[in-house]
Order: C-alpha cells, then sequence, then structure tokens
C-alpha cells in the first residue's frame, strides 16, 4: 500500500471524517561517489611498506620498514578509499635515531646441565639514516653475592686434604653458588663437617736417597703416622727408629753403602 503512494504523486487521500490532503511523495535518489581514482588526499610521511615496493632492514629475521614516503589516498568508486602506492613520491630512508625496535633477553649460567639466569638485557635497533641500522645494548645484572637458587641444592659434599701429593677425604661441604655482579658466578663452600681431631689418615715409610742424587730411596726404618686436626688439616708424627748403624743398603757404581744408625749412610 505504501509503495504505491510514494509511486504517486499529487494524488488527493480523503480521510475519514471529510476533507481533502494533499500528499507528494518523490521517488528515492542513488548515492553518487568520486570516481574510482580520484585523489582524495595526500598523506606526506607514511611508512613504506616493503610489501608495497618499499625498503627494510632484518633484525633477527624480521624486516622492518626503513623508508618513508608521500602517497595518495585514492577513491576507489564505492565509497572507500585505497593508498596508491605505485605512485609513491618523496621516498626517503628514515631518519638517523629512529628506533626499529627493542629486544629484551635473560644472562643465563649454566651450572652442571641446568640454566639461571643472572641479569637481563635490553637490545635496542635504531635507524641509521642511509638505509641500515645500528644497536645499543644496555645490560642488568644481578649485584654481586645474589643467591643462585640451584636444584637439586648440593650438600653433602666430600671434602679432601693432600698428604705429598694423594687426597684423603676428610669430611663433608656444602657448595652454594652466587652471582658475580658482571654476567657470570662463583661458588662458596659451607657448612663445613670435619673429620675428628686425632683420627688416623694414613702412614708413610720414610725413606732416604742413597747416595745422593742417585735417584734411588730405600725406606729407612721410621714412619710417619697421618692424622685429622679437626679443622681440614693435619698433623703427623714419626715412629719407629733408623735401622743399625752397619745395615746394608745398596751397592751402587760398585761402592757398597751402609745406614749409619740416624737415618744417614756411609760407603
Amino acid at each position: 500500500m505504501l509503495n504505491e503512494l510514494f509511486s504517486r504523486i499529487g494524488k488527493s487521500i480523503t480521510p475519514s471524517g471529510g476533507g481533502v490532503v494533499s500528499a507528494v511523495f518523490s521517488r528515492g535518489i542513488a548515492p553518487s561517489f568520486p570516481e574510482a581514482g580520484t585523489i582524495l588526499e595526500t598523506l606526506t610521511g607514511q611508512e613504506y611498506p616493503e610489501s608495497e615496493g618499499g625498503g627494510g632492514v632484518e633484525v633477527n629475521s624480521v624486516i622492518y620498514p626503513n623508508q618513508t614516503a608521500d602517497v595518495y589516498s585514492k577513491a576507489d568508486g564505492s565509497g572507500g578509499s585505497y593508498l596508491d602506492w605505485a605512485s609513491a613520491f618523496n621516498i626517503a630512508y628514515k631518519a638517523n635515531g629512529g628506533t626499529i625496535v627493542s629486544e629484551f633477553g635473560t644472562h643465563n649460567v649454566t651450572i652442571g646441565t641446568t640454566s639461571y639466569s643472572v641479569g637481563s638485557y635490553q637490545t635496542t635497533y635504531y635507524h641509521d639514516g642511509v638505509g641500515g641500522l645500528y644497536a645499543y645494548s644496555d645490560n642488568y645484572y644481578d649485584s654481586y653475592g645474589t643467591s643462585i637458587p640451584v636444584s637439586p641444592a648440593e650438600t653433602g659434599l666430600t671434602s679432601y686434604v693432600d698428604i705429598n701429593g694423594v687426597y684423603y677425604a676428610n669430611g663433608t661441604y656444602d657448595l652454594e653458588y652466587y652471582a658475580d655482579g658482571s654476567g657470570s658466578y662463583y661458588s662458596s663452600a659451607v657448612n663445613f663437617g670435619y673429620t675428628l681431631y686425632g683420627s688416623f689418615i694414613v702412614s708413610q715409610n720414610n725413606q732416604t736417597e742413597v747416595p745422593s742424587a742417585s735417584g734411588n730411596y730405600f725406606d729407612n726404618g721410621t714412619t710417619t703416622e697421618f692424622y685429622h686436626d679437626g679443622y681440614g688439616y693435619w698433623y703427623s708424627s714419626v715412629v719407629g727408629s733408623y735401622y743399625n748403624s752397619g745395615d746394608y743398603i745398596t751397592n751402587y757404581a760398585g761402592t757398597d753403602y751402609y745406614w749409619d744408625g740416624s737415618g744417614g749412610y756411609y760407603s
């Protein structure tokens, strides 16, 4: 009914109750858009996408645009618009010092087979004004002495004492790790539990070189016994007695040698 009314012009309608109302209806008019390709505006200093023909720089396998350009915004003929990069002009490299991207990471150390963080860093990349780039890094290290929570904890480790080039167990200790303030670490042995004072370690026969500078060593009748001192070291005591004077030792280069009774010798 309404469609029929809107298609008529100048028809009179008589409402109930009498009288005449004159109504005029007009047909709708289709919208009008700028023709396709019409320049709507000029945008200046726009980032020039690599996908549209602009240049780029690579940072860790990612390409970032390094140029700007002026570009026309043009009508698409149906009420929309697009950027006509094919006709871009005033193309230039991005200015020196412009930020490209910042990356963040951690400084790690390996203890055993596990990696632990001892700080962080931020690396920022910048345009150099001629199509390239440069970078600056800021490091943030954990302060000296910051504990590194090594897992599993290294506790109850065996400590050793050196006696004439041979190592003997002398107790236990724990090992703790700390950041050194420069991106690495150090360890510290703590909680020592040393073997009790007076505990026997080993006994060794004492020898004398006969003759001097010959390289031939012979037991001289005495023994040195070694004991734990309770503090991680040792003390010793010589026991036994030297071979009697006149006891035969050896013949060297045609000369016989004998003990002198006090650990020395004669020929």
